[in-house]
């Protein structure tokens, strides 16, 4: 058995794929532009596009030139919450880990309605 000490990172296994993307949590300084803190988010972001960090083995030849590092609308009724891979390995706590922006998410490969070139 492997050690969970061990995770680097995150693979999609099947016809899986995983997606990130970053939304600011609920907490999180809202800045103006010159970056005066202006107010708290009341509410976490819900982040619209995805990036596509791993495709499982299993998703046909054709859709993996695709896919492979590409920019996606994020398929909101067809994903899974993947917990961060620090929070796996022991590096942060589940508290550290709502407050990390960089959010991880898995999909079916057919979920994908738009890829952005």
């Amino acid at each position: 058995m492997t050690d969970v000490q061990d995770v680097q990172a995150v693979h999609a296994s099947g016809e899986y794929l995983i997606l990130t993307a970053r939304a600011e949590n609920v907490g999180a300084e809202i800045k103006s532009p010159s970056g005066i803190v202006t107010g708290y988010r009341q509410t976490g972001e819900v982040p619209i596009v995805a990036k596509v960090v791993s495709i499982g083995v299993d998703v046909p030849h054709d859709v993996l030139s695709v896919l492979r590092g590409a920019i996606v609308a994020l398929p909101h009724a067809h994903i899974a919450n993947v917990p961060h891979p620090d929070l796996v390995s022991g590096k942060v706590t589940a508290e550290e880990a709502k407050l990390i922006e960089e959010k991880f998410f898995s999909c079916h490969y057919k979920a994908i309605q738009v890829v952005y070139a």
